[in-house]
């Protein structure tokens, strides 16, 4: 086989492996919902009485990551 046939024949391979019914779930689960600006994040969370995950970050230094 030549490049061109290994080629087709993959793509072809992954047509059909990915052309399967694509269900949506009956119960989906809530998502996270990700907000840019604390009050309002924080407003939310009281109103529907949820929790936060709060990330911070800042601009790299010397090689340490931004984002603890």
């Amino acid at each position: 086989m030549n490049v061109k046939s290994v080629f087709v024949f993959a793509l072809i391979l992954g047509v059909v492996a990915g052309s399967g019914e694509c269900r949506s779930e009956e119960n989906p689960a809530e998502r996270i919902v990700w907000h840019a600006n604390l009050k309002r994040g924080l407003a939310l969370a009281k109103q529907t009485n949820r929790p936060i995950f709060l990330v911070s970050g800042a601009p790299s230094c010397l090689g340490v990551p931004g984002v603890w």
